[in-house]
């Protein structure tokens, strides 16, 4: 199996790829895909993404909901506001990642 040291991550609920990059010039790690899958998923998004014109009014409400519950009523993460996590809505548990082609996987995912 040749090394990889770049990998695409899609998912059906996220709007962009989560590209993985080799930490080391050996390959991708396990602690690579995890450490910055979750770094990358964490990330508040910004007012364009939020707004853009793809997301109508019920998909804000869905990520309003998600931050919702993610934050528990906790201000210091209400404040952080919607994070790339919230788009996965309840599927939040990861199952996997498949193989799509050479260097794209996608992210399997589950709800609690």
């Amino acid at each position: 199996m040749p090394q990889l040291s770049t990998m695409h991550i899609v998912h059906p609920l996220l709007p962009w790829t989560i590209r993985i990059r080799a930490s080391s010039p050996a390959s991708i790690t396990v602690y690579d895909v995890f450490s910055q899958l979750h770094a990358k998923l964490a990330r508040s998004i910004s007012h364009a993404e939020f707004w853009n014109d793809l997301l109508d009014s019920g998909d804000r409400e869905r990520l309003a909901t998600a931050c919702d519950l993610r934050c528990r009523g906790e201000v210091a993460e209400i404040i952080k506001g919607v994070k790339r996590v919230d788009f996965l809505g309840p599927e939040v548990v990861m199952v996997g990642l498949v193989r799509l082609k050479e260097g794209i996987w996608q992210l399997k995912t589950r709800t609690i």
